[in-house]
C-alpha cells in the first residue's frame, strides 16, 4: 500500500485497528505498506502487535518471525529514525536468526546510539526464552524423540551409546 500525505491519518487508524483486532491474514496487508518513515513503522508496530496476540504455539512463531524479517529489512534504510523503529520492534519480536543479523549491522553502523541499541537488543532477544510449546507440541515432541531413541537403541546399540554418553 503506498499512501498520499492526505490519507496517512486514515492509514494510521487503519493499522490500529488491524494491530488491535486484526487476523492473522492481515499480517501482510501490514507488512507491505511503504510511504513516509512515521507510517512504514507504525504498520510494522502494529503487525508486531497482531503476531504478538495471537496464542502461543507454531503460527504465533511463524507470524512473528515474518515481522521480524520485516524490521531487519529496515536496517538498512537511509532514514536514522526508521532504523532505531525496527531496532525497537526487534527487541519484541526477533529470534536467532535477528541476533545474527543485529550483530552484522552493528558491526557497521556509525551512529553510536544506534550500535548501542542494536546491542541492548541482543541481549533482549537472547534473553526472552524460547515460547513455550502447547501441549500437543509437547507431545509430539517427546513421541519423535521417543521413536528416534527406540531405533537407535534397536540398531545401532554402540552408536546409540557414544551419542548419548
Amino acid at each position: 500500500m503506498l499512501f498520499r500525505s492526505e490519507e496517512i491519518g486514515r492509514a494510521n487508524a487503519a493499522m490500529n485497528v488491524l494491530g488491535g483486532w486484526g487476523e492473522p491474514s492481515d499480517l501482510g496487508a501490514l507488512l507491505a505498506v511503504v510511504g513516509p518513515e512515521r507510517t512504514r513503522l507504525q504498520a510494522l508496530r502494529q503487525a508486531a502487535r497482531l503476531a504478538g496476540r495471537q496464542d502461543p504455539g507454531a503460527k504465533r512463531t511463524a507470524l512473528l518471525a515474518r515481522v521480524a524479517r520485516r524490521a531487519e529489512e529496515l536496517l538498512d534504510d537511509l532514514d536514522l529514525r526508521t532504523r532505531e523503529g525496527a531496532i525497537a520492534v526487534l527487541v519484541d519480536v526477533g529470534d536467532d536468526r535477528s541476533v545474527a543479523v543485529l550483530e552484522r549491522y552493528r558491526r557497521v553502523e556509525t551512529a553510536l546510539d544506534l550500535r548501542q541499541s542494536a546491542a541492548d537488543a541482543i541481549t533482549a532477544i537472547r534473553g526472552r526464552g524460547t515460547p513455550e510449546a502447547t501441549s500437543n507440541e509437547i507431545e509430539a515432541r517427546l513421541e519423535a524423540l521417543d521413536r528416534k531413541s527406540t531405533r537407535l537403541n534397536s540398531s545401532h546399540l554402540v552408536i546409540s551409546y557414544a551419542v548419548f554418553c
